[in-house]
């Protein structure tokens, strides 16, 4: 089995850590050692350098104003495995050059994760080989749906499938008795306005209504398997500062789908970290 190590145990990282964990050894370094706790088929990285040393692959999976420290940590132990990136906004070139050349992979996925309906977008850096891409892909698809983009369209990706699914739930949660007489409809009217906003943003007809299909769908099945409400779904999807953060306040002041969905790109290209 390959070694994958995670930095980072928040919900994407310990969502991730759970599906892959009985096709890959998962080893998970975390800033708080109390939060992984006796995990089955999961294990704690004592340290960093030691988790670079033994991993095939790193999986950042922290936030974006925390990565820099990751990043410094990794350049001092001069051992460079693929590295995956989770950190909405932060491009590959960025992460190349304070790493050296490293082989970097952008992923996008969304909390679908939890429950293997991930809509996951990816690409990958300058360094990186196509088989590090497809890779990638595999490990990936243990979570869901796993599609290969251009990384010009990644912050627009998080505007739709990463943040999505909370957009759902709000919607939900400002009109639950029309979602409870007729969810079919609710559900077939987000995915119309959810494409028409992916189109806005500069998605492909074709692609802007598979993206909203796959990500509606995702959505429903998280409050259906997990049974939680609405109202805690979008507090484990929400970042303080982040992309849904900002969608949820256009929302929330009885904006549009397509309004906040431009608010969420507006604070991805704003978190942006560029080479």
């Amino acid at each position: 089995m390959d070694r994958v190590g995670i930095i980072g145990f928040g919900n994407m990282g310990s969502a991730i850590a759970g599906r892959i964990k009985r096709e890959y050894r998962v080893a998970v370094f975390d800033k708080d050692k109390n939060i992984i706790g006796n995990l089955t088929g999961i294990e704690a990285a004592d340290n960093l350098p030691n988790l670079l040393k033994e991993a095939k692959t790193i999986i950042l999976a922290v936030k974006p104003q925390d990565l820099d420290n990751i990043l410094e940590g990794i350049r001092d132990c001069a051992v460079t495995p693929l590295i995956i990136s989770i950190a909405a906004g932060i491009t590959t070139g960025y992460i190349e050059k304070a790493l050296g050349k490293a082989r970097v992979i952008r992923v996008m996925p969304n909390m679908g994760a939890r429950i293997g309906r991930s809509v996951t977008c990816l690409c990958g850096g300058s360094f990186a080989a196509e088989r590090d891409i497809l890779y990638a892909i595999e490990l990936f698809n243990h979570l869901g749906i796993t599609r290969k983009i251009e990384e010009n369209m990644m912050n627009a990706v998080t505007a739709i499938s990463g943040s999505g699914p909370a957009y759902y739930f709000a919607l939900i949660e400002s009109n639950p008795k029309e979602y409870r007489e007729n969810s079919g409809k609710v559900l077939k009217d987000f995915i119309a306005s959810l494409a028409q906003a992916a189109e806005g943003i500069g998605f492909g007809r074709k692609e802007a209504k598979a993206l909203a299909v796959l990500t509606a769908n995702c959505a429903q099945e998280l409050l259906v398997q997990t049974k939680s409400s609405p109202s805690e779904l979008i507090k484990q999807i929400t970042s303080k500062g982040g992309t849904t953060e900002a969608a949820l306040e256009v929302l929330g002041r009885g904006g549009s789908l397509e309004e906040a969905v431009k608010a969420a790109l507006a604070r991805a290209e704003t978190l942006a970290k560029k080479e």
